[in-house]
């Protein structure tokens, strides 16, 4: 792999040969929709045997790392859903990329479904998990608004 700047002066050059495991990730400030979802329609892969990268706005990585850090989820957990999220392309409608990471929390999404189905289909109700552990708290020490987060007196948009 190779990391160039903006001139394609290369920058580093990553041989991922030397790792058991590698994934890549593309972290964009702005969302893409279904595009941004399924690459396949975007990339064109060299060989079968290459992944297409994961792509996620900023701040939809962090919902989902600080609601997995909140869950006291294993590192692991994260490792299996860079794994099941590599297979899905190709076969995904979705435009959220927040309804596959709440499908994966919730269990509605795993390996063995994305294995079995050619398509697969993410519904607006999956991400409600990350909603509900903000509510909860998301674990800091002296998080803020508690009170207005736990007291269901308050209406946040």
């Amino acid at each position: 792999m190779r990391l160039t700047d903006n001139n394609g002066i290369l920058i580093e050059e990553i041989v991922t040969t030397k790792y058991k495991r590698s994934f890549s990730v593309i972290v964009n400030l702005e969302s893409f929709g279904a595009i941004q979802t399924d690459l396949s329609t975007l990339l064109v892969r060299e060989s079968k045997s290459d992944n297409f990268p994961w792509a996620i706005k900023l701040d939809d990585l962090e919902v989902f790392l600080l609601t997995l850090i909140a869950q006291k989820r294993e590192p692991i957990k994260l490792v299996k859903f860079l794994t099941m999220r590599e297979t899905m392309h190709g076969k995904l409608f979705c435009s959220d990329e927040l309804e596959i990471c709440g499908g994966y929390l919730l269990g509605v999404l795993n390996q063995e479904i994305v294995n079995k189905d050619d398509t697969i289909l993410t519904t607006p109700d999956l991400p409600q998990v990350f909603d509900e552990q903000y509510y909860k708290g998301i674990g800091f020490k002296n998080e803020k608004y508690m009170y207005e987060k736990t007291s269901g007196k308050f209406m946040f948009f």
